[in-house]
């Protein structure tokens, strides 16, 4: 898979919008919630008034090949919750710590695939993985990285939502 960051302005390193290649991803689930209704004999299942989605995703990123993006992530997630002094930060978009995220994925080759991919908004780092080091075996540096955000999206479902909208 291919991801693009749009410029996170508060961290340095992330000033510019970071394009990379991740080993893993995970697309997150999506539902709504349902109730159910008993009348007479019969029970029905309406669909409830809320988006059933964890508003979250995760991927791979290999250290060993992205030391500049991997410091980078600590960087930010210093910033939003810091380890050190126990400072979280206020989570207002003029603080400029959350961004968009484009991820898609890519043929053995390196060509997209006929998928526009996922777009994610509002994206800020809720966890950064453990770092295992087994030089060893000579195996990659991977860590997870989870993503919070407010809203996602693909373009066949923005084709959607503006057809229905102005409908």
């Amino acid at each position: 898979f291919e991801m693009s960051l749009t410029p996170i302005t508060a961290v340095t390193g992330l000033t510019e919008g970071v394009f990379l290649r991740v080993k893993g991803f995970t697309v997150p689930g999506n539902g709504a919630t349902t109730y159910e209704v008993h009348y007479l004999t019969q029970k029905m299942t309406k669909i409830g008034g809320k988006i059933d989605a964890p508003n979250e995703f995760t991927f791979d990123l290999r250290v060993d090949r992205n030391w500049r993006v991997y410091t980078a992530f600590r960087l930010w997630m210093s910033m939003i919750a810091n380890p050190s002094t126990g400072v979280i930060a206020d989570d207002s978009e003029s603080k400029g710590l959350r961004g968009s995220i484009t991820v898609y994925p890519v043929d053995s080759s390196g060509e997209g695939v006929d998928f526009t991919g996922w777009t994610f908004k509002g994206c800020f780092i809720q966890k950064i993985g453990d770092v295992s080091f087994d030089y060893a075996t000579g195996d990659p540096v991977n860590v997870t990285i989870t993503m919070g955000y407010t809203a996602m999206g693909t373009s066949a479902e923005a084709a959607v939502t503006s057809t229905t909208d102005n409908g």
